[in-house]
């Protein structure tokens, strides 16, 4: 069954530049990947310190997308080993 989502922004490439998303509180991100890129997902405070990572997995591994709650002013930010990875984000709403 597919997700229902009500999108609020367009869709960004996030990368290892510090983004807010729009200022989203509720954003959706996708590893566009195949097997075997793995994307490190860094979430970070309006000051820049570290919030927490998480692995953001490729499609086969079947956790290759994430919702994620964060702040406003909070930034996320994708690092990959292969700079052919393409991670997506977009502001989502609370449904």
């Amino acid at each position: 069954m597919a997700d229902t989502i009500k999108v609020l922004s367009s869709e960004i490439t996030i990368n290892t530049s510090a983004n807010t998303v729009s200022g989203a509180t509720l954003v959706r991100i996708i590893n566009t990947a195949d097997s075997p890129n793995d994307v490190l997902i860094t979430l970070k405070d309006i000051d820049g310190a570290t919030k927490g990572t998480f692995t953001l997995g490729h499609e086969a591994t079947g956790f290759s997308v994430v919702n994620l709650i964060k702040l406003p002013t909070d930034t996320i930010q994708a690092n990959t080993a292969n700079a052919t990875v393409v991670t997506k984000a977009v502001s989502i709403a609370f449904t």
